[in-house]
């Protein structure tokens, strides 16, 4: 099984402020995030319980997707999910159900527990510092090498670009 992280981060590595993206809704990243984290229709998206509370209730749980809730409050059940109470648990979770990839999609502390296990990175680059409270984990360049990188690109003067970045292979 692949651990994928996906994220929009700022170019000072913010991820979120008070709780919510601290620019406005790109159309074209949400689109990506959907066809990435759909690709095969057996994939996991895990989350930690403030990133599931962001999502509109509208789309909870995110559908053809097994939704991995990590949250150590015993009084957190929501319906359609899995509710696991930390990273490990919830990977041996997709392993158990035979997922191709586990896409790890929030926040702060998931991504800084996952990266060191993650095979893949996919991120959006926005092209902005922000003030944030929430931050991607450092991109180490000696342990992660640009895959594919789209063009620059706009979205109401927002500038952005699309990485996928692999784990490199030990020498």
């Amino acid at each position: 099984m692949e651990i994928a992280l996906i994220a929009a981060v700022s170019e000072n590595r913010v991820i979120g402020y008070n709780g919510q993206i601290p620019w406005e809704t790109i159309p074209e990243d949400m689109k990506a995030f959907r066809s990435l984290t759909i690709s095969d229709e057996n994939n996991a998206v895990i989350m930690g319980r403030k990133t599931w509370k962001t999502i509109p209730s509208s789309l909870r749980p995110l559908e053809k997707r097994l939704n991995i809730v990590l949250t150590s409050r015993e009084d957190f059940t929501p319906s359609g999910v899995y509710v696991a109470r930390d990273l490990e648990e919830a990977l041996k979770k997709c392993k158990q159900m035979g997922k191709s990839t586990a896409y790890i999609i929030g926040g702060q502390k998931p991504y800084e527990e996952a990266i060191n296990l993650a095979d893949r990175l996919e991120i959006t680059e926005i092209k902005k510092a922000v003030e944030g409270d929430a931050f991607f984990p450092q991109i180490d360049r000696s342990l992660w090498e640009v895959f594919c990188k789209s063009d620059l690109k706009n979205y109401r003067s927002l500038e952005y670009q699309f990485f996928t970045y692999l784990r490199r292979k030990a020498a």
